[in-house]
């Protein structure tokens, strides 16, 4: 068993989110005080509202920032709201890769922990379900191997696949007004 330190940064724009892995807790502690601690000054200089401008979660290992409220705090943000989770988990010896799960409603973001071959298989079956979900809830047939399906008549972006490299890609997934959400698959990289 091996111990994962990591920072999960979600933000508003799910493309523009993402996960930064540590050799100790002290390292992404400095990190997350680097990303958190400006914003909260903000916060508590301006006056702006607990639970309205930002929330901690019970242990205070996460914090969310909501935008509109500030303009201080929304040219830090880039008017975009963002969570920041301060994370450690115990996994195998083997585990190389993570499979994330971006949300619009960035305190709803996950991420899990696998070897290559387990990513691999996690990453195709959610996208492939929520390929199944999204035509569904669209009534369009989205086909992951045809570019041409992936948006509607009007333009809107149904689905999009970007493989950055081998074991690195994203899947944007996005219905009419409602939630936006992305999911990565990608290579534990310590920084």
């Amino acid at each position: 068993m091996k111990t994962l330190h990591y920072v999960l940064v979600g933000r508003h724009l799910t493309g523009d989110s993402e996960i930064q892995f540590f050799h100790t807790r002290k390292e992404a502690v400095r990190f997350f005080k680097a990303q958190t601690s400006p914003l909260l000054e903000i916060c508590y200089t301006n006056k702006l509202e607990e639970d309205e401008v930002y929330s901690f979660n019970e242990d205070k290992s996460a914090v969310r920032f909501d935008s509109g409220y500030d303009d201080e705090l929304d040219s830090l943000l880039g008017e975009c709201n963002h969570y920041f989770y301060l994370g450690a988990t115990n996994v195998e010896d083997d585990v190389t890769h993570y499979v994330a799960d971006f949300s619009e409603w960035v305190d709803e973001s996950t991420v899990e922990f696998f070897n290559e071959q387990q990513a691999k298989e996690a990453w195709n079956e959610r996208v492939d379900r929520e390929i199944q979900n999204a035509s569904e809830y669209e009534g369009a047939d989205i086909n992951r191997e045809d570019e041409s399906t992936w948006e509607t008549e009007d333009g809107m972006t149904l689905f999009q696949e970007t493989h950055h490299s081998d074991m690195y890609s994203d899947a944007y997934f996005g219905a009419a007004e409602d939630l936006t959400w992305t999911f990565r698959v990608g290579q534990i990289i310590f920084n």
